[in-house]
This record gives C-alpha cells, structure tokens and sequence, in this order.
C-alpha cells in the first residue's frame, strides 16, 4: 500500500494511487485517532492506514523528520506571513 515516487508528494512515503502522506495519518493517529476514523477521515481501507502505521513504525527516525521539517516550513510561512503588508 506504501508508494514512494520522487514526482509525487515530493518523494516522501504515501499511500499508493491517492497523494496521502503517511505522515498525514501517523499525526492523526499520534493525536489519538483511531484506526478506523482515520480511514474513513481520509477515505482510505483500515488495511491501508494499519500499512501506513506499520511503515512508520519500521520509519521512524524518517518520519518524525519529515513530520519536523513539515512544522518548520509552516511555522517559517506564518512568520513571513504576518510581515507582508497588504
């Protein structure tokens, strides 16, 4: 179910056909999502989130940074944001 393609989401592990990051589902499933809302949130099978949780578990350390560099980039947006005079 896990897909890496450089051309598609940036390189980055997601699930196959559909564009989702796994780590789109392991920050819903850190702040305490189930596995079945999960899928339904993103309209994707169990055996498809279950995959995309196990891929992080054997990922972890990728993961977490891509989660990192992700809230960096959106932290860095927010700034520059509140500087542009409109």
């Amino acid at each position: 179910y896990i897909f890496m393609d450089e051309n598609i989401c940036f390189g980055k592990p997601h699930i196959k056909n559909r564009r989702i990051k796994v780590q789109s589902i392991v920050i819903d499933y850190q702040q305490g999502m189930s596995t079945p809302d999960i899928a339904q949130n993103y309209s994707l099978s169990v055996d498809e989130v279950e995959a995309a949780i196990e891929y992080y578990k054997n990922n972890k350390t990728n993961i977490d940074r891509h989660i990192e560099d992700s809230q960096k980039r959106v932290e860095l947006f927010k700034t520059k944001a509140v500087h542009i005079k409109v």
